[in-house]
């Protein structure tokens, strides 16, 4: 896409937003994980 062919500071942002973005949806998806296995 267009966008990313674009070497501007939106894509250094956008690409830490997404790193930030799988590590707190793995870090969640890891907590309702635990607590669903937790319960009876």
């Amino acid at each position: 896409t267009a966008g990313m062919r674009v070497p501007s500071l939106q894509g250094c942002i956008y690409g830490d937003f997404s790193i930030v973005g799988i590590l707190s949806f793995l870090s969640i998806s890891i907590v309702i994980v635990t607590l669903f296995n937790f319960r009876p």
